[in-house]
């Protein structure tokens, strides 16, 4: 009886092995030829007398209201108003995991060169030239309450322009265009935008529209644009600059 039994089990746990690795062949090649490899990057600063972490963020981000970000980075800071010199201070981190192929690890391969470019986190603050103006779909003309500085969590009225349309839940750029001096920007280059913050639109009128600041870079102003949204990425591809730029 034993063998027997032995005989009639162990044919079906051969035809499962059989089948594993007939029909799962990728995993073991995968095991095989590829190892798991851990990376992390990051950039760090050396804090000097008299730096707090709101001046930091206006220093390398363009905008006081990313210092939590930094707090949150740095969880060794006690105070983020005072900084002792001499903290080392993680202004951009990243860490994760690529599938490396042995080949490339044993030296067999050399790796696809990439091209160099930088991690800008606070890019949507961050202003850009254009050729050609933007087309705005509106503008403000008119904060709750009548404050002087329109900043956060505060309602506004807009205008439409004539071929602008705006639709309820859906978020828009304030923008204005930055008066620069004639010597500072040469000929042909464009009109520098300036990007102060960020409005969803809450209500439609026939007339005009409510909307609400869901996050400013800077002191928004009766007037500013409002021209559309769009997702940008912190990668920046470093390329040589155009003749007539400096920095």
């Amino acid at each position: 009886m034993p063998n027997a039994f032995g005989r009639f089990f162990g044919l079906p746990v051969f035809i499962l092995i059989l089948f594993g690795v007939l029909f799962c062949p990728s995993a073991i090649v995968a095991e095989q030829t590829e190892e798991i490899i851990g990376h992390e990057f990051g950039i760090y600063y050396t804090s000097q007398k008299r730096d707090t972490l709101i001046s930091l963020s206006e220093r390398f981000f363009d905008s006081q209201s990313y210092w939590p970000e930094l707090w949150k980075d740095n969880p060794h800071i006690k105070n983020p108003y005072e900084i002792p010199p001499g903290e080392r201070i993680r202004l951009f981190h990243r860490s994760g995991t690529k599938k490396i192929p042995k080949q490339l690890l044993m030296g067999k391969v050399r790796p696809e060169k990439e091209a160099p470019f930088s991690i800008y986190a606070p890019i949507h603050a961050a202003g850009y030239i254009k050729a050609a103006p933007v087309s705005p779909l509106g503008s403000i003309f008119k904060v709750m309450d009548d404050k002087t500085i329109i900043s956060e969590r505060d309602t506004i009225f807009l205008w439409r322009t004539d071929n602008g349309s705006f639709a309820a839940g859906n978020r828009y750029v304030v923008c204005r265009i930055l008066n620069m001096p004639e010597k500072s920007v040469p000929p042909g280059i464009g009109l520098r935008y300036q990007l102060a913050g960020i409005v969803e639109i809450g209500d439609i009128k026939p007339d005009y529209c409510v909307g609400n600041i869901v996050q400013s870079f800077r002191p928004i102003q009766i007037n500013d644009q409002l021209i559309p949204y769009e997702q940008r990425s912190p990668k920046i591809v470093l390329t040589q600059c155009r003749n007539g730029i400096n920095g």
